[in-house]
């Protein structure tokens, strides 16, 4: 049996991914915005935050960021569109922004437990043993029975590196 010319899988793969974007993307991006017109304050803002998290999943950077500053703006106190804008920033390499996201909606819920883990992750990931400890500290504080993923860091080097977890 003959392997199919390129060109015909090419055009068949390209011809399946526009499909594919519209029906997942594109809809579901509609959707979102017809739910966003319609929700106020708290739930609406969950619709920008799922908005940004697909924007993420396809990779469009500045519609995701600019999706979690709408949902910051609805509701300034909602975690996850902080935790969602750090993690964009992390995975467009600004680690720094990251940090700066985080900062800012620990200031608005100082007790988040995952505020308080992903600070101590990038200040770790930075190589800073004091801030990692005490972002790491405040974490246990505000929620003992949480499950950490310390030996995973470990495993890693993270926590050995900052002197947290044994």
């Amino acid at each position: 049996m003959a392997d199919p010319p390129r060109k015909a899988v090419d055009e068949a793969y390209g011809s399946s991914l526009v499909g594919f974007t519209r029906a997942v993307y594109q809809d579901r991006v509609r959707d979102l915005a017809a739910a966003i017109h319609e929700g106020d304050g708290a739930a609406g803002a969950e619709a920008p935050d799922a908005g940004g998290v697909l924007h993420a999943l396809f990779g469009k950077w500045v519609e995701a960021e600019a999706a979690f500053r709408g949902a910051l703006k609805d509701d300034p106190a909602l975690v996850s569109a902080y935790v969602n804008l750090a993690n964009v920033r992390l995975l467009t390499q600004d680690d720094d922004g990251a940090l700066d996201v985080v900062l800012e909606g620990l200031t608005r819920n100082q007790d988040s437990p995952l505020l308080n883990l992903l600070a101590a992750r990038i200040y770790a990931d930075k190589g800073d043993t004091e801030h990692t400890a005490a972002y790491y500290a405040r974490l246990k504080r505000s929620s003992p029975s949480s499950p950490s993923d310390t030996r995973a860091w470990q495993r890693r080097g993270r926590w050995r590196r900052a002197g947290v977890g044994g």
